[in-house]
């Protein structure tokens, strides 16, 4: 009985392996034979991944072609179906049906955060761009099918990175930022919390936003990265008089954070009150982070970081850190534990926590981020296509250049 299971799966396997392959070998086939076509084509994953969210904005500004986004449920989300961009700019396709895998082999410019099935090396005639979902410090131990012809990262340290572990050169990676932080700008700080419940700005607002040890996809896969911070942990924070303390965990996480002295913030809490990811870590006072990408964006707003890792060890032996020595590129206090956490939330409330610039890791990662950094990106992606004798595609008017206040 175990012997047939054993076939079945197998053959279930084989079957899974032999379609995907057909679907890569089939669009590497239609990029070289069919002609392109006046397409840029988005696909983020989640549906609100903000790279993707901004990118699709820019390109709405930018690109006189048709802006095809793709969605992974049947239908577009909330958050894609009411972009505030004029009607009729974009067209929605499921990600993998028929239509969206035709579309890919034909459009001039594609873009993704999490690779696609049909992300195979492209030829000079297209333009695929690897927004990925972040930098930092966390080791990629498997990869999806990502071939591109660039990259985009934050920092110089890890685009070098990217350029390994995705076969460019240094030259193909665009290190202009991540274009989700652009949504800082699109709100006041105050109305961010005011639509939290943040209150006024009496208190101190840390945000906490620790990546997943254990965490799902929500759809076929789960993920282990060590033990849940929850039972590492054995008591709940001391927040001190003056602070309030947000946890915002990861998509992914499966953990439950709620003994642990924090307000727990979801991605559905942030949907509901129509705040973007960027817009919450603009009406942060301070960070608290670990090996997760997020903190790289906070560095834009140069206020203090520090790094919850009572796992440091753990978590190296387990997912790992792609550095060689972590404490060299961590612009900001490595917290151990519980009395760490406590001193720090009580440095930000008393204004003596150093920001980020003030840290030689700082430089050492080399960190650019100029908003608009949509914008900076599309027209990188120009001069690269003018460098490579190919032809410009975002000629369009550019945003406004503004700040977060």
């Amino acid at each position: 009985m175990l012997s047939d299971l054993r076939r079945r799966l197998l053959g279930r396997l084989r079957w899974y392996w032999l379609r995907e392959e057909a679907v890569a070998g089939a669009t590497w086939l239609a990029m070289r034979v069919l002609p392109a076509k006046p397409v840029a084509l988005v696909h983020g994953f989640p549906d609100s991944e903000g790279n993707a969210v901004e990118v699709v904005r820019g390109l709405v500004r930018r690109y006189p072609g048709t802006v095809l986004w793709l969605h992974n449920g049947p239908e577009p989300s909330e958050e894609m179906r009411h972009l505030d961009v004029p009607a009729g700019k974009v067209a929605f396709a499921q990600v993998n049906t028929l239509p969206a895998i035709r579309a890919v082999g034909q459009a001039e410019a594609v873009f993704f955060t999490h690779g696609m099935k049909t992300a195979v090396r492209p030829p000079r005639s297209r333009l695929v761009v690897n927004l990925w979902h972040g930098d930092g410090p966390k080791a990629t131990i498997t990869l999806p099918r990502c071939a591109s012809t660039v990259a985009v990262a934050a920092t110089h340290l890890w685009a070098a990175e990217k350029a390994r572990i995705f076969g460019l050169r240094t030259t193909d990676v665009a290190v202009v930022g991540n274009p989700r932080v652009d949504s800082a700008r699109l709100r006041e700080v105050s109305e961010t919390r005011r639509l939290l419940g943040l209150g006024d700005g009496g208190e101190r607002i840390v945000l906490w936003m620790p990546t997943f040890r254990q965490g799902h996809d929500g759809r076929h896969f789960s993920f282990t990265d060590g033990e849940p911070l929850s039972s590492t942990v054995d008591a709940a924070i001391t927040v001190p008089a003056g602070v309030r303390l947000l946890v915002k965990p990861h998509p992914m996480d499966t953990d439950d954070y709620s003994a642990l002295g924090a307000t727990v913030l979801t991605n559905g809490d942030l949907a509901k009150a129509g705040v973007t990811l960027a817009q919450l870590l603009a009406a942060a006072d301070a960070l608290m982070s670990d090996a997760s990408s997020v903190w790289v964006d906070f560095l834009g707003f140069d206020r203090p970081v520090g790094f919850f890792l009572p796992d440091f060890d753990r978590y190296a032996d387990t997912r790992g850190y792609n550095v060689p020595d972590l404490l060299e590129v961590l612009p900001g206090p490595v917290l151990p534990d519980l009395a760490a956490v406590s001193a720090f939330l009580a440095e930000v409330r008393d204004g003596r926590a150093a920001p980020p610039r003030t840290f030689d890791a700082f430089a050492r990662i080399g960190y650019h981020a100029e908003p608009p950094v949509t914008d900076h990106l599309l027209t990188w992606l120009d001069d690269y296509q003018r460098a490579r004798g190919a032809r410009t595609l975002f000629a369009g008017s550019a945003a406004v250049p503004g700040a977060a206040r």
